[in-house]
């Protein structure tokens, strides 16, 4: 996922829901329910950008709009000491190089995409540019 913006409010940050999808028996309906989700904050308390590198954030039971859900801990795996371990995301968190700056200086000042589409996405507002 690539994500630019130019907030710097401290509570930015990406939510993220693990969602699944399955057919029900009966009727063949798609249903869609949620199993967990979890905040990525883009910046430090102290105003920083949260560093490049790999983190784990916690998991949270339910929605993000769903309070107090507990995570189902039966399927939990126990640690060394017999506790069960909670459930994590890892996020590898990385800044461009600088060979895609000048593709990202194309891109709106906000945007949230898939990686595979930044070069898409810079050469269709380059087109339009050029036309108008």
């Amino acid at each position: 996922v690539f994500c630019r913006s130019v907030s710097s409010d401290a509570i930015a940050g990406i939510l993220i829901e693990a969602c699944c999808v399955y057919k029900t028996g009966g009727t063949g309906e798609l249903v869609e329910a949620c199993v967990g989700w979890t905040f990525l904050p883009l910046f430090l308390s102290n105003g920083n950008l949260v560093p490049n590198k790999s983190q784990a954030i916690p998991l949270y039971g339910g929605g993000a709009f769903e309070p107090n859900v507990e995570v189902d801990d039966t399927w939990q795996r126990k640690t060394a000491f017999g506790r069960p371990k909670k459930p994590q995301i890892s996020i590898s968190i990385s800044s461009i190089s600088r060979f895609k700056h000048s593709v990202v200086s194309t891109l709106p000042s906000t945007i949230l995409t898939s990686t595979l589409n930044i070069k898409t996405i810079s050469l269709f507002r380059r087109m339009i540019g050029e036309i108008l």
